[in-house]
């Protein structure tokens, strides 16, 4: 039997880069598109730890640190080789901003795909979520779930979208998750609407042209569904577990 790529035992977590397979907790192993750990060097950070699914490439000269990579999106960042196809979709990310975020040249992109779905820094205080969707009546607009947090920090945040929704419920709006803190943040989309495709890969530190800022990450995932709350607390706990090996604290 294959060695998982994370044991996690009476609270204990050990990271095997080389192990031939990784075992996710629960249901966490179904629908994931990506999974890359950035805590042990560039070269390890391509492996993509969902069974099945592509590898990533460097872009630029990430920098590996003590547990985590050093990007910058724009020039040094990870590309996936999973598209975003515009259907369900939950992504998470542990990472920080380190730039200055003065404007929009100076914040960090955490993960997302070609300008239309992303986790950026959006101001010194607060992290966003964006996602552009054609609308009821043919306008494509953006929707933006924003919250406050402390984009200097080490943070696990999760962000989910539907590939469609309804004009009767925002439990269908994308929503943006900073799990430490416990809060979060919903875009509220008036209308039905339904995802703008993009046809570009995921990347990890990396989303757009207009932000071009520094920031570390340490891990980064991706379903092709919506996860429930139950599942996004124990992704939140197993990646809490997994980073604190490298003595960092989320």
């Amino acid at each position: 039997m294959p060695t998982p790529g994370l044991e996690i035992t009476t609270g204990a977590a050990v990271i095997l880069p080389n192990a031939a397979k990784l075992v996710m907790p629960g249901t966490l192993g179904s629908d994931l598109e990506f999974l890359h750990l950035l805590t042990d060097g560039v070269d390890t950070a391509l492996r993509n730890w969902a069974e099945g699914k592509p590898s990533a490439i460097s872009i630029g000269s990430p920098t590996a640190a003590s547990g985590y990579l050093s990007l910058r999106s724009g020039t040094s960042y990870l590309q996936t080789g999973v598209i975003d196809v515009a259907g369900d979709v939950t992504m998470l990310v542990v990472g920080r901003d380190t730039g200055d975020k003065s404007a929009d040249s100076a914040r960090f992109c955490y993960v997302g795909s070609n300008n239309l779905l992303g986790i950026l820094t959006s101001s010194s205080s607060q992290t966003r979520l964006t996602m552009r969707a054609t609308q009821d009546g043919g306008a494509t607009g953006t929707s933006t779930a924003s919250l406050v947090a402390n984009p200097n920090g080490w943070a696990c945040l999760i962000g989910t979208a539907f590939q469609t929704g309804v004009s009767s419920s925002t439990a269908d709006d994308p929503t943006l998750y900073d799990m430490g803190a416990g809060t979060s943040g919903t875009a509220n989309y008036n209308t039905p609407y339904a995802r703008a495709p993009t046809g570009a890969a995921f990347t990890i530190g990396h989303w757009g042209a207009n932000q071009t800022g520094p920031g570390d990450i340490a891990l980064a995932a991706a379903w092709s569904r919506v996860l429930s709350v139950s599942e996004r607390t124990q992704a939140y706990a197993w990646a809490k577990a997994l980073v604190a090996t490298k003595g960092l604290s989320i």
